[in-house]
């Protein structure tokens, strides 16, 4: 089991000031409190436009799945989004079951996960 390591990036995509927050390692009960509290800081301090980098990622459990839903939720309210890009297939398949894919978009890279954040600012 691979431990959970957060980083955080401010980018900018034309104008849009998003964050990029990349996981790698588990997220589970040991280490959900973590990442809930890193999240949640980020929308707090105003954050409404977040990629969540998921392509180290290799477990998420459904406490962070539904703590996901919550942040998407609270930073469309606040005229933002949130966007997923380079899941695991094993995590993309969660994600289809549960039919959060549905809402949340995922992207199989960083940079179409930008480029669609850029076009939906500029439309």
């Amino acid at each position: 089991m691979r431990e959970l390591s957060i980083t955080t990036e401010a980018c900018d995509t034309g104008g849009c000031p998003v964050r990029v927050v990349r996981v790698s390692g588990y997220i589970d009960a040991h280490s959900f409190p973590r990442f809930e509290r890193e999240i949640l800081t980020l929308v707090n301090q105003g954050n409404n436009r977040l990629l969540l980098d998921l392509r180290n990622a290799t477990y998420i459990c459904s406490t962070a799945l539904g703590l996901l839903m919550s942040v998407f939720r609270q930073v469309r309210h606040n005229a933002g989004d949130l966007v997923i890009a380079g899941m695991s297939e094993k995590i993309a398949n969660i994600f289809n079951l549960l039919g959060i894919s549905k809402l949340i978009q995922a992207f199989p890279d960083e940079e179409e996960a930008l480029r669609c954040l850029a076009a939906a600012e500029a439309s």
